[in-house]
């Protein structure tokens, strides 16, 4: 794990590549997205910290113990390629140093799941000798389980930016509605506009740095 992360957070990504002129001159005031932009196309994340926003879910909203752990929220100013490139090279460190606190925390053994049998499902080896397991097991992945009638919108903090699941419960054991708040939609619709007036070769760059993915579109 050591080594991999000491690849991840120098030997290649950060010294090969950002130390290059090149890389700079050929990407530097290429795509830019200002803050004030990437607002107003809802556009959150790597794109938008780029151009000198400090939001991520992580502070703002912390969830999963985020609060715990020690880590920085990369940023620059610039709002182009070569910014966006910057800040997430910046935040894979940041990631290798979440990951090295998180490995010191974790014990070798001990609960590693919810042990409420209502959501959770049993232990295999229960399963295949009490009856109760069974049914309970055949119970949770035919049926579910229901929830409180209401709504609910949970972000998380993705590799793309702000990644929202926006849920409606009728109280039974089916979603009345689900909705995804996919990054990438997000960021599809400030293409055109971003490459206006630019080289054909630029949008290349442009969207490798906005990091668009049909699939993710999709949702």
């Amino acid at each position: 794990m050591q080594s991999t992360g000491n690849v991840i957070a120098g030997n290649f990504i950060g010294t090969n590549a950002s130390g290059t002129g090149a890389l700079a001159n050929g990407f530097e005031g290429v795509g830019i997205i200002s803050k004030e932009d990437a607002y107003s196309w809802g556009l959150m994340g790597p794109i938008a910290r780029a151009g000198g926003s400090d939001y991520d879910v992580r502070r703002y909203f912390p969830y999963q113990g985020y609060e715990n752990y020690e880590f920085n929220v990369p940023t620059a100013t610039e709002g182009d390629v070569y910014a966006r490139y910057r800040v997430r090279v910046a935040e894979m460190r940041e990631s290798v140093k979440i990951c090295k606190q998180a490995i010191q925390r974790i014990t070798p053994i001990g609960a590693w799941a919810c042990d409420d049998r209502r959501v959770v499902p049993p232990p295999k080896d229960q399963v295949y000798s009490e009856m109760e397991a069974l049914i309970q097991h055949f119970l949770i992945y035919s049926q579910g389980f229901t929830v409180p009638a209401g709504e609910a919108y949970v972000p998380v903090e993705g590799a793309r930016g702000e990644h929202g699941c926006y849920v409606v419960s009728d109280g039974t054991n089916r979603p009345w509605r689900v909705k995804m708040r996919p990054p990438s939609l997000m960021a599809i619709q400030a293409l055109p506009s971003v490459v206006k007036g630019g080289l054909i070769a630029d949008v290349v760059a442009v969207i490798g740095s906005t990091d668009v993915v049909m699939g993710d579109c999709d949702r």
